[in-house]
């Protein structure tokens, strides 16, 4: 039975012939349960999906491999085509310059929970040079917004449906993110790698983006507001400032000694907290009365 479903845009054939023969042919093993798409959203997208066609006549890999051509040459539409022609519970997405490992993915995915979203591990390869290890780890939803790396990600499709990528080469993985866990999804954080990303001297990625940088952000922020942290933070501010206000109410009742002793303590043990949980829940305050008012 087919589980997962690799999307593959395919910006440059020319240069990634050889990588994408590599990947199509490390994953005939898997063909029972994986399907490749090719979604080809190069400047010459029709070219090279006629000279695919024609290295691949041979071969047989139509059971688990198929292509199409995207309406506009640019990642995120090469992403988006695959969503809307995968069949399988799970959907991922890979870089056709890449070396993705399918095995971990597939063992992963036998648990048969399809309400689940697996953020994987990776490595990263300079050119011709072996994979660093251990793998970078991801394992919290605030180290998962500032860097995405959506290809080590498989999500269930079911909750694809209001998700998409943009056309944009910069922070079109940070939407995207942004928009698929803006819907209630389970997370599991996997410790194997299922992917080594290769870095290429031309890679997008090498740019810094600040739009990418300002949109995990923001992620980050919704997160945050979206738990009970900024409640947390409020009552603790509430708490601390009471703290703060009570040796004063009650100096009167008590000895003086005793008086400065308690306001002392209370100073210590609460004005940094008053500072660091105070803002926080003025920020939300705030923040909430201006979505409220629309602005």
């Amino acid at each position: 039975m087919k589980i997962l479903t690799s999307v593959i845009p395919v910006g440059s054939y020319d240069l990634t012939k050889e990588n994408i023969k590599d990947i199509i042919n490390h994953s005939s093993v898997f063909r029972s349960s994986l399907n490749i798409f090719l979604a080809f959203s190069g400047p010459h997208r029709h070219q090279d999906h006629v000279q695919f066609l024609k290295d691949t006549e041979d071969q047989p890999i139509s059971d688990y491999v198929s292509s199409a051509v995207c309406n506009s040459a640019s990642p995120g539409s090469g992403r988006n085509l695959g969503i809307s022609r995968a069949t399988t519970p799970y959907v991922c997405f890979w870089d056709d310059d890449d070396l993705p490992e399918p095995q971990a993915i597939l063992e992963a995915l036998n648990d048969k929970s399809v309400n689940r979203l697996y953020v994987f591990q990776y490595q990263i390869q300079q050119p011709f040079e072996s994979p660093k290890s251990p793998p970078f780890r991801t394992m919290n939803l605030f180290e998962l917004f500032f860097t995405p790396a959506i290809w080590r990600l498989a999500i269930p499709r079911q909750y694809l449906h209001g998700a998409s990528f943009s056309d944009s080469l910069f922070g079109e993985d940070h939407e995207f993110l942004s928009c698929l866990l803006s819907q209630p999804i389970s997370i599991k954080f996997v410790s194997e790698s299922s992917y080594i990303y290769v870095r290429r001297p031309a890679s997008l990625s090498h740019r810094r983006s600040i739009d990418g940088l300002l949109i995990s952000l923001s992620g980050c922020i919704d997160l945050f507001e979206q738990s009970s942290c900024h409640r947390i933070a409020r009552g603790i501010s509430i708490i601390s400032l009471f703290m703060v206000a009570l040796p004063l109410i009650f100096s009167r009742e008590i000895g003086k000694d005793r008086h400065r002793i308690l306001l002392l303590l209370s100073r210590v043990l609460c004005t940094p907290t008053i500072f660091l949980a105070l803002p926080l829940y003025f920020y939300f305050f705030f923040r909430s009365k201006v979505r409220q008012s629309g602005l």
